[in-house]
């Protein structure tokens, strides 16, 4: 029986960065996540929480930059409450400015 595909939330509780991946069980997401080219992170410090929310958006690809899709981000920030580390000046152009915590009106 082939195992199904899932949403997770994954990151490094020592820096700034989540992805969504999608995988089979959370420990190939966070296998996933420290085979990314930018992670020189450590197992232990690594998270996987299942998103269910997002199982609808799975297309065979393991990772897709959900963030820079206008319409994601705007979700993402209204919806679940995450942000970025953006510089101001581009916090200016972001589509989810409005719904995001950490912009200073």
């Amino acid at each position: 029986m082939k195992e199904k595909i899932k949403a997770y939330i994954v990151g490094d509780i020592n820096e700034y960065s989540t992805r969504i991946i999608y995988a089979t069980t959370s420990g190939k997401a966070k296998s996933y996540f420290t085979h990314e080219p930018d992670c020189d992170c450590c197992w232990n410090d690594i998270y996987a929480r299942r998103f269910p929310e997002y199982n609808q958006y799975y297309d065979g690809n393991p990772t897709k930059d959900f963030w820079n899709i206008p319409e994601h981000r705007i979700k993402l920030v209204r919806d679940y409450g995450w942000s970025c580390e953006e510089t101001l000046n581009l916090c200016k152009k972001c589509p989810a400015i409005q719904y995001c915590s950490l912009w200073n009106y």
